[in-house]
């Protein structure tokens, strides 16, 4: 019989590892309605009874290669969205999140498995804004679940909720305002603005979702989705640029006479396109993706797991589709001009301009500058940055001052000086003490003026902190 000393002497025994902030388990994690990134991080606020602006600034974003130093709207409610797809903020994210709570997979929680397929900078793959499912927040409030929000309702090809093929909202009933990606409070079902319940108008809804009828387009994407969603993890090691341009070229030499381009007519795909997938090493956007697999019969997950079976019949040949848009091609000479003109400014060593608005006095889109010149607009833009600084740091030095001069002046003419008239005499010279640099400025000279007009002698530093403290509003009038 073991005794109670053996038991603990036990030389195999480890202390089990410990996590900073709780390990919150993703839900939904078998279905198409796997929980999203950013989700995740709004319930594990909640378990710890925080704001998910709190955790985000103090623990998540720390430590990490993401520059947010204030708190700003276009930060929470457009560039979080790019947590839930397949560029930097998604894998930093993850990563920070998987090592405060000491789990793994949570990169299912996002496309970022297909990081290595998709392409970061193409559009189509994320919704500008959270959507929900109102009669999906109703079932679960109901059933004393809190509500969250599915991956799968993020895909901008996805419109409709796939269990109740209701069109996903995105603005709230009361305030119609757009909701956050990472809000206010931890109740993913409360507006971030209002507070109003964002399913409050399911019945209107309802009678709307049994009216309509789910198109053939949406009940792919939602298929195919959803399969990507599900089953991505099953295949990470196909999921590369790599294996897709072998899949490509099999297509190509199997079923489309061995050339990438009857692969393009047949599928009325714009020149070009699928054959810079298979040579150039460019990657696909998702809707484009979507739209190859579709003309195919297949979905994203059967090409790459198994290809295309030997008994598909090609679709017939049609003309190429006409770009959308005109395409610039430059020539040698304006490649060049363009190129000097950049580097220019770059030579200059400041840049007083952004680089969309140089864009526009060239001539040209930011995007497309940015797409060809990525090194130059990268340095122009960081120029740009440095020359705010610098401007708003010499700003901050002539307001201090500026503060300095006025308040001195103050004191040496005033018998009693008051914050109100402190604050009139900066407020005539567009100055006002809730700046931080005139706020400092103007405390300094009033410790100088009144060290000066009473000093003490032999006194401790708290009686000199308590009689330089004398800044009060005026007096009141006598009874």
């Amino acid at each position: 019989m073991t005794s109670d000393d053996d038991l603990w002497q036990a030389s195999n025994w480890q202390m089990p590892e410990r996590s900073r902030l709780y390990r919150i388990a993703p839900l939904g994690r078998d279905s198409i309605m796997r929980e999203a990134l950013h989700s995740v991080l709004i319930r594990l606020a909640l378990a710890h009874t925080v704001s998910p602006l709190v955790l985000m600034s103090r623990e998540i974003v720390p430590e990490t290669r993401i520059r947010h130093t204030k708190h700003s709207s276009s930060f929470t409610e457009s560039h979080l969205k790019t947590m839930n797809g397949v560029g930097k903020y998604a894998a930093e994210l993850t990563r920070k999140l998987e090592n405060l709570t000491s789990q793994r997979q949570l990169s299912e929680c996002s496309f970022m498995l297909w990081s290595g397929l998709l392409d970061p900078r193409a559009l189509g793959l994320l919704s500008t804004h959270p959507r929900w499912c109102p009669l999906c927040f109703l079932e679960w409030r109901d059933a004393g679940h809190e509500p969250y929000l599915p991956l799968i309702w993020q895909a901008a090809p996805i419109l409709v909720c796939p269990v109740h093929s209701m069109a996903l909202q995105y603005e709230c009933p009361t305030c119609r305002r757009v909701q956050p990606f990472v809000p206010r409070h931890a109740h993913v079902d409360f507006c971030s603005r209002c507070g109003s319940w964002l399913a409050a108008n399911y019945k209107e809804l309802r009678g709307i979702a049994k009216a309509s009828r789910l198109s053939p387009q949406q009940r792919y994407n939602i298929d195919a989705i959803g399969e990507m969603i599900l089953r991505g993890p099953e295949i990470s090691e196909l999921l590369t640029a790599q294996h897709l341009q072998t899949r490509i070229a099999e297509m190509a030499d199997h079923h489309f006479d061995g050339t990438v381009a009857n692969i393009e007519r047949a599928l009325g795909f714009t020149k070009r396109v699928i054959s810079q997938w298979r040579y150039r090493d460019v990657k696909p956007s998702l809707p484009a993706f979507l739209l190859m697999t579709q003309g195919l019969r297949t979905t994203p997950v059967a090409l790459l797991r198994n290809g295309l079976d030997e008994s598909f019949a090609a679709p017939p040949q049609r003309q190429f589709r006409k770009p959308t848009r005109r395409t610039l091609d430059l020539s040698v000479r304006q490649r060049n001009a363009l190129t000097e003109a950049l580097r220019t400014i770059i030579a200059k060593g400041y840049s007083e301009h952004p680089m969309k608005d140089i864009a526009e006095k060239l001539g040209y889109k930011y995007t497309y500058l940015r797409y060809w010149f990525e090194d130059e607009c990268r340095q122009i833009s960081k120029l740009h940055q440095q020359w705010v600084q610098a401007q708003r740091l010499a700003k901050e030095e002539h307001d201090a001052e500026l503060a300095t001069q006025l308040v001195q002046t103050l004191y040496s003419t005033q018998a009693h000086v008051t914050r109100r008239r402190t604050e009139k005499c900066l407020r005539e010279a567009g100055l006002s003490l809730a700046n931080p640099v005139v706020r400092e400025a103007a405390n300094r000279v009033k410790f100088d003026h009144f060290s000066a007009s009473r000093p003490i002698q032999h006194s401790g530093p708290n009686e000199v902190f308590a009689s330089v403290e004398h800044w009060s509003e005026d007096p009141p009038p006598p009874d």
